[in-house]
């Protein structure tokens, strides 16, 4: 799973995912997040990045997001939920 630095409802659902699969004796590897210049990349984060930077955003994002993301961002399909994130507020 993914280290959840931000979200706590995230966090808890890692964690209580984490106590069951140990009961069937599966082992869970928690992965650190990737991290660009100071700080560690997460979707709320990206998400974030484009409801805020609408100017900035390509930019942005390529600091954010491996390359082949962002090449679908901005594919047709890509550019609807940009604009889908644009126009919400939600965190998820």
């Amino acid at each position: 799973m993914g280290e959840e630095p931000y979200c706590e409802v995230t966090r808890a659902y890692n964690e209580s995912l984490e106590k069951i699969l140990k009961n069937y004796h599966v082992e869970v590897e928690i992965i650190k997040r990737k991290k660009n210049e100071a700080e560690v990349i997460s979707a709320s984060r990206v998400r974030s990045s484009i409801r805020v930077n609408k100017r900035l955003l390509w930019e942005e994002l390529a600091k954010l997001l491996p390359k082949v993301t962002l090449e679908y961002l901005e594919s047709e399909e890509g550019r609807k939920i940009v604009k889908k994130i644009m126009e919400t507020d939600s965190r998820h």
